[in-house]
């Protein structure tokens, strides 16, 4: 070895929504979602679904 040695990088990977750092990873790009967000916004999503499928004037007989 002629002195060098290998350095790692530490780049934070960032969740996009909340800011929570999810990982330590060796290349720069940063973007990313945590599960907890990911799982949030999906429950909120198929919510939507659920409500659009109900009728909106149903009787209520």
């Amino acid at each position: 070895m002629n002195g060098w040695t290998k350095m790692t990088l530490n780049f934070k990977i960032i969740c996009a929504w909340c800011g929570v750092v999810i990982r330590r990873d060796n290349t720069e790009d940063s973007s990313g979602m945590c599960f907890t967000c990911y799982y949030r916004i999906l429950s909120k999503h198929f919510q939507a679904q659920r409500q659009a499928d109900i009728p909106f004037h149903a009787s209520e007989r």
